[in-house]
């Protein structure tokens, strides 16, 4: 994801390159194989769960997980006639002790997400549309998957942290280009599988307590458990498209394929227990199901950068 561009001959061999059939990709990946990586867990200190990810481009995030215990914020009853519902489809209820002349107007068209999980990146700015658009394509499977693990009584729940810090030659001009949200998502994922939270030793009804210690510590997924995991973002490409060809559809591009492309398209994608029996009678593999997606259009500027485009109808 380098900041240079790329000449109009570099853009023409390609964009011819990518619209043959079979594409010929600069790296010489298969239109479905995905960039190698190396990818390490558990690497820093004073947090639940982190994740370091390297791609082959000099690109790479590492992702730190903190967990803070927060009183569940009620709906007020002057606003919505009705309680809210989260996923697990458990009610939450008004605190007595909630001054509701205190509470902010605006958090009653918040989402449940944001009372559970929240996003940083270190180098985005405040108009870089990439937080946005992770935390729509993210926060509600993550909330969907681990809504019952974050939850500790109906009065105190886990808040997650995730900060992101991307390094390489993306970081150093934003925005953050398309090419980065593989690499930000596979970073997440890791680091909310290496997560682990203090084991809760109280009773169900009073204030949390937990045990210091940190072998009777938790998994906010279990290694071994066929339950649905973190989701992950799959960054697809179009290229070649037009003259009545529909295109090749290329998985994971890099930052020439994505230069060139006529198309970006971002898919979420998490392991679903039934998808992988099925697949494992089948082929051995592991079964995943789509949750949605959306375009983000394209990069159209011949720079390699392919800046995300912001989206207010994600599905």
């Amino acid at each position: 994801m380098p900041s240079f561009s790329l000449s109009p001959a570099e853009l023409a061999y390609h964009h011819a390159s990518l619209s043959l059939t079979p594409p010929i990709r600069p790296d010489a990946r298969g239109p479905r194989e995905f960039r190698p990586m190396i990818a390490e867990t558990d690497i820093l200190p004073a947090v639940h769960g982190s994740a370091r990810v390297c791609f082959a481009d000099a690109s790479e995030a590492v992702v730190g997980v903190k967990a803070e215990v927060e009183r569940t914020r009620a709906q007020p009853a002057i606003v919505c006639e009705e309680p809210r519902k989260w996923k697990n489809n458990n009610t939450i209820d008004q605190d007595p002790d909630q001054d509701l002349d205190d509470e902010d107007t605006t958090s009653a068209h918040k989402s449940p997400a944001d009372d559970y999980i929240s996003l940083t990146i270190n180098s985005s700015r405040d108009d870089d549309p990439l937080p946005s658009i992770l935390t729509s394509l993210l926060l509600h499977p993550l909330l969907a998957s681990t809504g019952r693990r974050l939850h500790i009584n109906t009065r105190f729940h886990w808040h997650l942290h995730l900060d992101l810090v991307l390094i390489g030659p993306s970081s150093s001009s934003p925005p953050i280009p398309a090419a980065a949200i593989p690499l930000l998502s596979t970073a997440i994922h890791l680091a909310l599988r290496a997560t682990r939270l203090p084991a809760l030793v109280s009773e169900a009804d009073d204030d949390p307590l937990f045990s210091d210690d940190w072998a009777e510590a938790t998994w906010l997924y279990p290694p071994h458990s066929r339950a649905l995991g973190p989701p992950v973002v799959v960054l697809l490409a179009v290229a070649g498209r037009g003259r009545g060809r529909d295109g090749n559809v290329l998985v994971d591009p890099g930052w020439e394929e994505i230069a060139v492309a006529e198309g970006l398209v971002v898919v979420v994608v998490i392991a679903s227990p039934a998808a992988a029996s099925a697949a494992s009678d089948e082929d051995g593999g592991v079964g995943v199901r789509v949750l949605g997606g959306s375009d983000i259009g394209s990069a159209g500027e011949g720079d390699g950068g392919g800046d995300v485009r912001r989206r207010d109808d994600w599905d």
